[in-house]
């Protein structure tokens, strides 16, 4: 649980914290990423607990990345479902202040400004991921339902749960909802499609979707009929 072969040989996946981070570390240096495993404490809102995390040198600046933290389980099709997010991926020191840095070690600092992953990546079609307005919401929306209904027509899309992968079956699609779209984040992460412009337009296009939502990250799965 605490090596790498808990990520990279093991069948079951048993790796904790030190192991992801480890195995981060190793992916990272092998493709020129200066990236080091920093260990401390973290703190979920339950109390705090040992933990450790990565920092990640790009283009000169440090950052902050949580592979742990960012893998979330889900039940789908009754069976427990890993999802890989971004949501503590390239953070920085301010941004990850439930982090605590073990005070035995050195770490470098990370940059003060913060990167956006979902300011920076966007659909095939050239839509933001990053939603901050409704008429985002509407082109969004749009665009997704046309393109998930694409590429599972045509076979691309491949989605694993656990030990068995299905093809074509079912499609992730991950967005982070803006501080300041609060009429919008109600929207996005509600199950009602009557009120998500998201779900709405993908049952127009034959659709269906799953939603899991923390906080201002909601995370679409999204299936034939």
């Amino acid at each position: 649980s605490f090596y790498l072969e808990g990520v990279l040989t093991d069948k079951n996946y048993l790796a904790v914290c030190d192991g992801m981070s480890k195995t981060f570390s190793l992916l990272c240096n092998m493709e020129g990423l200066p990236c080091i495993r920093v260990a401390g404490t973290a703190d979920s809102g339950s109390g705090a607990g040992g933990h450790a995390w990565n920092k990640v040198q790009v283009d000169g600046k440090w950052y902050i990345v949580d592979c742990t933290w960012g893998d979330m389980t889900v039940m789908l099709d009754d069976k427990s479902t890993e999802l890989s997010t971004h949501m503590h991926f390239l953070k920085t020191d301010g941004e990850m202040l439930t982090h605590v840095e073990s005070e035995h070690n050195e770490y470098p600092e990370t940059t003060v400004i913060p990167y956006s992953y979902y300011k920076t990546e966007r659909l095939g079609v050239g839509v933001n991921s990053y939603i901050s307005s409704d008429g985002e919401i509407e082109s969004y929306a749009t665009a997704l339902a046309s393109q998930v209904k694409t590429e599972l027509a045509d076979g691309k899309v491949e989605y694993t749960y656990n030990d068995c992968t299905t093809t074509s079956s079912k499609y992730l699609a991950e967005v982070k909802i803006a501080e300041c779209a609060l009429s919008s984040k109600v929207t996005l992460i509600s199950s009602n499609k009557e009120q998500n412009t998201v779900i709405k337009e993908l049952e127009k296009q034959g659709l269906q979707a799953k939603i899991i939502s923390v906080n201002n990250y909601a995370l679409y799965v999204i299936s034939k009929k």
